[in-house]
């Protein structure tokens, strides 16, 4: 083999990037300039925002701020009344967090001045020794006031983020919104991040306002080349953080790229040498060495130019200017100060230099604060949080049903449910593949249907549309004779007990599984349910038995690393181990589930009793062994008095003699209905074929 010759092609890969991950979204940007520049083999592209104040801009803005106004409005009041003492203790430490920054300035300024008098008139009288030490103790009182405040707004945060949970997230249960995510019990406080946002923004705003306002007091009453001085780092050291670039591109977002092969051959390379997955052919073919050679002759190749790209996604650094200008005001402010010396009195420059240095810090820290809000969300989109929370809570988890409850006392019979479907298609997303294909059948009060056919035939995204969890594309079904869109769809769901193939156990204990929603915790109810799904010996076999969960949820339990904390000891993990919570999964093989989800539907039919008209089995016992689905499916047909049952099983010798009707379905249709002795009358039907198949080989 050519050592020259690289073994992958030498060509700029091309990458497929999901259009969620290109964040792509419909909000309307200023008018954008794209930007490029090299950086080593790297190409960076950035676009350059034209920012345009015009008329119509802030219009737009208002417009915006006005929509939203009414729900952040409502957010607050809703937010106060929720938690009245931790918000009112939260404002009033805002309040003081504002005020005690631009008081110490002021009461240094004072301190200051009254040293500044007592010197230049070489005496001191007791008035002053006094007054001296009241600012001291005043300005002391601020610092501890301050720290104080600072603390009591973490605090009432942590005690308001308790009452927004137990306000906001009930409401967000029955809500169709994507938010919150499963794995966010920690943190995800609806309502708490807006709220501190408003509060946040103002009191670093109001701030700056009072601090910049208290130094132009201090310049007025300072002599002529001072007060330029002040003056030029009250505007100053604001312009020059709010301003500067937060890096080379302006702040902008970029990407970058190499049309350099050699690049992406050695990340290849590295990635070929070092994983895991290709180490023993590597090794297996004797081939490691010529790796080596090859990461060798390539990287010797690139030399210099071989730019890490954490360098790049770092960012670039801003303009040299950029740096010489913040230095010289913020870090460097007494070098300014000297320069005027020569045209002033020294003790008044003195004075006048730690008025400034105490000044530079003191803003400093509040305008860092107030410039981080402008990386993050504008106070418009802060306060439209507001209007999607509330669009959040008010969507519904169903498209709109009626509000007649199930059973209807004229139509509804004692025997069971009645099921019909009128020319019904199914597909999954608008552009979809279809599920189900003009599906027409009736499933009578009481019967015992039996619905066969292929994987992926549609037999399950036909029965999922009964208990409305889907919604047709087109055609409609019907309950009891009426559209099942009529019924209020909690007593409706209330009347089934369904069982599907691949249902998991809740993070709850088997207990709570078991008799979720019932209305008192029957021993007996457990007992009997878990012998109907012939999953006592299983739930014996657990340490905890009924008081076992599957899959606990995980909270957290340690620091996080890197914070500033040190090494965990082994002491503290096996406090951890002795006394926190058990996390740590019971591993089930697929039918010790399916017999865990037997027992919670039988459990549902026990305590529920004859409110349940109807019964679904969809493909519930697949991976059973044959004795045990006979034994379910026993207990299910033992049920059936005052109910409907449908069932779906790859299985279905066994129940054919006893099946009302059989439903044949077929690449989503349905080809064939009838009784078995029906359907075997056509020996080449797909019921026929399906049937002789499994006679064939024992099923």
């Amino acid at each position: 083999m050519n050592p020259k010759q690289p073994l992958l092609p030498s060509t700029v890969p091309s990458y497929n990037v999901p259009i969620e991950d290109k964040h792509v979204d419909s909000v309307v940007h200023p008018k954008e300039v794209l930007r490029q520049m090299s950086w080593g083999i790297f190409q960076v592209a950035y676009s350059e925002p034209v920012h345009q104040l015009s008329l119509g801009g802030f219009r737009q803005r208002i417009r915006d701020l006005s929509y939203s106004a009414p729900s952040a409005g409502r957010l607050l009041l809703e937010i106060f009344r929720t938690a009245r003492t931790p918000v009112a203790v939260h404002l009033l430490a805002a309040v003081l967090l504002i005020i005690a920054p631009a008081f110490s300035l002021y009461l240094s300024a004072t301190i200051l001045g009254i040293v500044e008098e007592s010197v230049m008139t070489r005496r001191i009288t007791e008035v002053h020794v006094n007054l001296l030490q009241v600012l001291v103790f005043m300005w002391l009182f601020v610092a501890i006031t301050s720290t104080l405040s600072t603390r009591i707004m973490a605090d009432t945060r942590l005690a308001l983020s308790g009452h927004l949970r137990a306000h906001f997230l009930p409401q967000l249960v029955d809500g169709r919104s994507s938010l919150p995510e499963e794995y966010t019990f920690d943190t995800e406080v609806p309502g708490s991040k807006f709220f501190h946002e408003i509060v946040t923004r103002l009191l670093r705003f109001l701030t700056v306002v009072a601090e910049v306002g208290v130094l132009v007091m201090i310049i007025s009453r300072r002599e002529f080349h001072e007060t330029r001085l002040l003056a030029f780092f009250a505007v100053m050291l604001p312009a020059v953080m709010l301003f500067k670039p937060q890096s080379g591109f302006g702040g902008a977002g970029f990407v970058f790229w190499t049309a350099n092969p050699d690049y992406y051959y050695l990340a290849a390379l590295y990635k070929l040498a070092f994983s895991q997955k290709y180490r023993p052919t590597l090794a297996r073919d004797g081939m490691c060495a010529f790796i080596a050679q090859e990461y060798e002759r390539v990287s010797r190749g690139l030399e210099c130019l071989n730019v890490e790209t954490l360098t790049i996604q770092c960012g670039v650094k801003v303009q040299w200017y950029w740096d010489l200008t913040h230095n010289l005001i913020l870090d460097y402010p007494l070098v300014v100060c000297a320069l005027l010396i020569p045209w002033s009195d020294p003790l008044s420059s003195l004075v006048t230099m730690v008025l400034v240095q105490h000044a530079v810090m003191t803003l400093r820290q509040s305008v860092e604060l107030l410039r981080a809000d402008r990386s993050s969300d504008t106070f418009v989109e802060v306060v439209g949080q507001a209007e999607r929370l509330y669009e959040a809570i008010a969507l519904d988890t169903e498209v709109h049903h009626g509000t007649d409850r199930y059973p209807d006392p004229t139509l509804s019979r004692e025997e069971g449910m009645k099921i019909s479907f009128r020319n019904v298609s199914f597909r999954y997303g608008e552009d979809g593949p279809g599920a189900v294909d003009s599906v027409s059948c009736d499933i009578q009060a009481g019967s015992l249907a039996l619905v066969v056919g292929v994987n992926g035939s549609g037999k399950s995204s036909l029965l999922s549309l009964i208990p409305g969890i889907r919604q047709p594309s087109k055609g409609q079904v019907l309950i009891d004779d009426r559209p099942l869109a009529d019924y209020d769809v909690a007593s409706l769901r209330a009347a089934m007990a369904c069982v599907s193939q691949d249902e998991d156990m809740y993070p709850l204990s088997l207990r709570a599984n078991m008799l979720m929603g019932a209305e008192h915790n029957a021993a007996e109810v457990l007992e009997r349910a878990a012998q109907m799904g012939c999953a006592t010996r299983l739930i014996e076999r657990f340490p905890s038995q009924w008081d076992t969960v599957l899959d606990p949820t995980p909270v957290s339990s340690q620091c996080i690393h890197n914070f500033g904390y040190g090494r965990i000891s082994d002491l503290a993990w096996a406090e951890l181990d002795a006394h926190g919570p058990k996390v740590g999964q019971t591993a089930v093989s697929g039918g010790e589930k399916q017999r865990l989800a037997a027992t919670r539907m039988f459990a549902r039919l026990l305590h529920l009793k004859e409110r349940v008209r109807l019964i679904v089995c969809d493909e519930a016992t697949g991976a059973l062994d044959s004795r045990a689905e006979r034994d379910i499916l026993k207990q299910v047909k033992a049920m059936r008095v005052g109910r409907t049952v449908i069932v779906v099983t790859h299985r279905f010798r066994e129940l054919v003699g006893e099946a009302d009707v059989i439903l044949v379905m077929k690449e989503g249709r349905l080809v064939q209905q009838g009784t078995h002795a029906e359907l075997m009358l056509d020996e080449r039907g797909e019921y026929a074929e399906m049937y002789n198949a499994q006679a064939d080989s024992g099923l």
